[in-house]
């Protein structure tokens, strides 16, 4: 458990994977659950949410609202999880 909340914070610290690709980590603690939202950029963010409970045992991840986005990012706003749908931006940049 405390090799992976190092590692976390280590690869948050970092951030930065190349010139054009950046990462972070973002947590929310909420009861007994913890939230980690993991948004890769290059240069579009993709997001993926997981949930593990106080002993860092994965739950479960949680899905974008959307099935079929290609790129959905979230971040923590307010003590929430909120989704924004980078899939047009996508589509706009191969055109």
């Amino acid at each position: 458990m405390k090799r992976m909340v190092v590692t976390l914070l280590f690869l948050a610290a970092i951030g930065v994977c190349s010139a054009q690709t950046t990462y972070r980590c973002d947590t929310l603690y909420s009861g007994d659950s913890i939230y980690i939202v993991e948004t890769a950029c290059a240069p579009i963010c993709s997001s993926c949410v997981r949930v593990y409970n106080k002993e860092w045992k994965l739950l479960g991840r949680i899905p974008a609202p959307w099935p079929h986005a290609v790129f959905p990012e979230a971040w923590i706003e307010d003590k929430r999880i909120r989704w924004r749908d980078n899939t047009a931006q996508w589509d706009e940049e191969i055109q």
